[in-house]
């Protein structure tokens, strides 16, 4: 699935006086900025790639390219995905041919299955509560929280801690024997796209 939301304030309680409709700074118009990102529930690494408009191959091809850079002493990479479009073309799986990353794909509609769904739902948390004026404002915030992902390291191992008692479980499932163990593995989005949609002409919602 694709997670999308835009650069309005997402408030989650408001109070007012009765008989008066609260009144928030909104955005209109769009432009669409995309991650692409693996975390792991082991150690709390995350390996991101973010770009203007939509996830596609080549985003996918640049993304494995620095999975392998930040890991170059493992002999294979796992990542565990879903079935996107992107990560079945031809271009990705002939580029993952000469590669240590290697595709363990998900069942559908398998959100469950996949935590990096909480760490999207924890990003928009966090960046969404602020009104940003400008795209490049919001676009700088998303990438200065998972740059300081460390900073919420309490928080994340709270939310992960139900994930990470079970991880070992479902990793373990699509092994097919002890002998094929991976150094690295990581969860990658349903669809491994947060897509955040920004707003750009500054309105008044009531």
């Amino acid at each position: 699935m694709r997670c999308t939301s835009c650069t309005n304030v997402h408030p989650g309680l408001l109070w007012s006086k009765k008989g008066c409709r609260p009144c928030l700074t909104a955005n209109s118009g769009r432009r669409r900025y995309s991650v692409l990102g693996a975390y792991s529930v082991v150690d709390g690494t995350y390996i991101g790639l973010a770009t203007d408009g939509m996830i596609n191959a080549l985003s996918v091809m640049e993304w494995i390219d620095r999975l392998e850079a930040s890991f170059p002493a493992a002999s294979q990479i796992t990542v565990y995905v879903d079935n996107a479009r992107y990560f079945h073309a031809r271009l990705v799986k002939a580029h993952l041919a000469s590669k240590r990353v290697r595709f363990v794909y998900l069942p559908p509609y398998s959100l469950n299955l996949n935590v990096i769904e909480r760490l999207w739902k924890f990003c928009k948390k966090k960046v969404l509560g602020t009104f940003y004026a400008t795209y490049a404002q919001f676009t700088q915030a998303i990438d200065i929280f998972f740059q300081d992902l460390p900073r919420y390291q309490s928080e994340l191992s709270t939310l992960m801690s139900l994930f990470q008692k079970s991880a070992v479980a479902v990793v373990a499932l699509p092994i097919k024997n002890a002998t094929e163990r991976a150094e690295s593995r990581f969860y990658s989005e349903t669809d491994a796209n947060l897509a955040f949609s920004w707003q750009q002409t500054p309105r008044q919602t009531c």
